[in-house]
């Protein structure tokens, strides 16, 4: 995120920490997908988390 959104976002009162990039703080994201007609299930999981395991 640009330094003048996280600016612009202190300037207006809203509570800003900026974390390193990639950071356990963020979360990790995990999806399953299951076609209704085939019922092939699709699924996702972010590499940097233990989600694949």
């Amino acid at each position: 995120m640009p330094k003048t959104v996280t600016d612009e976002l202190i300037k207006r009162g809203h509570p800003v920490k900026v974390v390193s990039d990639y950071t356990d703080t963020m979360g990790h994201a995990g999806a399953i997908l299951i076609n209704p007609v085939t019922n092939v299930k699709h699924g996702g999981a972010d590499p940097r988390g233990t989600g694949l395991l």
